[in-house]
């Protein structure tokens, strides 16, 4: 999982006092690979990078996990992560290679402009959604079945319901 560096300050002056500031750091939400700006704003679906000598794609975000609460001995930081779609991201290895500290992290191909990461979370946490939002999201190809289909195929069988 990737999580953008950038993401802690902002976690960090969310949670206030209330979560000591010295746990707002990698690895805190778990990440396996930090990067210092590339967060679910700036990075979409199907986006792939140059990291060391890997080429990785972007395959969906995370959704925040209960361990994150457990890191941060509040759930207060796993709200403020999801409230601000601050999750990270997964990636799959579509040309192995060798990783090491400090190696960029280079988008070199951008596919769907209009997936950031970020809308996906949107999205998933939506109460209101439209039916073609939900039909872009499945038109994307390799999306994951769990949970991203499920979900949106389960709320255009409610929208047909209704």
């Amino acid at each position: 999982m990737v999580f953008a560096r950038s993401n802690y300050a902002a976690l960090a002056e969310r949670c206030g006092d209330q979560v000591p500031g010295e746990l707002f750091a990698p690895p805190g939400l778990s990440e396996n690979i930090s990067v210092a700006s590339f967060d679910e704003r700036k990075v979409c679906f199907g986006d792939v990078f140059q990291l060391g000598s890997c080429k990785v794609r972007v395959t969906q975000p995370r959704k925040p996990c209960p361990k994150v609460s457990t890191h941060f001995g509040d759930s207060l930081a796993l709200k403020a992560a999801t409230d601000m779609q601050m999750s990270g991201y997964f990636v799959r290895v579509v040309e192995p290679g060798t990783v090491q500290a400090g190696d960029r992290f280079v988008l070199l191909e951008r596919h769907f402009p209009e997936w950031p990461m970020e809308r996906f979370m949107r999205e998933y946490y939506a109460t209101t959604y439209a039916r073609e939002d939900l039909e872009a999201l499945l038109a994307l190809p390799d999306l994951p079945e769990h949970p991203w289909r499920k979900k949106a195929k389960e709320r255009l069988r409610s929208m047909a319901r209704a």
